[in-house]
């Protein structure tokens, strides 16, 4: 999500073939006319920043609830204070703290 922040991206909550809501982060194209190389060079500069960004969280069970405030508002689409979906049916809630709703 920071990582669309970062590019004016709009990612896309979306569901899998069994109902589970997932973040669809953006779509990658190569435009009419770009060379493989620019190609390549731009997807590997946004994949560097993706782990980037990710090597610097820390194992979320390990964080602190400041922590996961800061990473929910990181990661939240929008304003409203709704929860947001991490992965494996695990949810975090606007005060830090994770919910685990099941798939």
């Amino acid at each position: 999500m920071r990582l669309c922040a970062e590019h004016g991206a709009s990612p896309k909550v979306e569901k899998d073939w069994l109902g589970r809501e997932y973040v669809k982060i953006c779509v990658i194209t190569r435009e009419p006319g770009e060379s493989e190389e620019d190609f390549e060079k731009d997807n590997d500069s946004l994949f560097r920043r993706y782990f980037q960004i990710f090597d610097s969280y820390n194992n979320i069970d390990s964080r602190t609830e400041d922590e996961m405030r800061e990473l929910y508002e990181a990661i939240a689409v929008d304003n409203e204070g709704g929860d947001v979906y991490l992965s494996d049916g695990v949810w975090l809630r606007s005060d830090g703290s994770l919910h685990d709703r099941g798939r």
